[in-house]
């Protein structure tokens, strides 16, 4: 009796439409383009030529709906910050390899700051 309720689940579940649907097209090419300026890349976005401009625009620049013309903004809350190091073991000196000194950097790191 289980194994006909499981398998009719798995069939409903399967059998959907949604699993079947048509996929879209595949892409041919990623290209990937930085632009030292960001009134360029701000103008090949308004223009069509560049799909996505990933980095912070300052909000005065798109302050006014005339600004904002030919252009999707969606706000986001703050960017990344990382602090990398090295735990791997060496021959010379390494304190991050010192699991207490890596744990020490959380107390170093103002937070509240960041």
């Amino acid at each position: 009796m289980n194994l006909i309720l499981i398998l009719g689940i798995v069939v409903f579940i399967f059998g959907s439409s949604v699993v079947f649907a048509d996929k879209g097209s595949f892409v041919d090419k990623i290209q990937f383009i930085q632009y030292s300026d960001e009134n360029t890349a701000l103008e090949e976005v308004k223009n069509g030529n560049l799909d996505i401009y990933y980095w912070a625009i300052p909000f005065d620049r798109i302050s006014d709906p005339q600004s904002r013309e030919g252009l999707k903004i969606f706000p986001s809350t703050g960017q990344s910050y990382s602090l990398l190091v090295n735990p791997a073991p060496s021959q010379k000196f390494n304190p991050f390899s010192i699991k207490d000194v890596r744990f020490a950097l959380n107390y170093l790191v103002d937070r509240e700051l960041i």
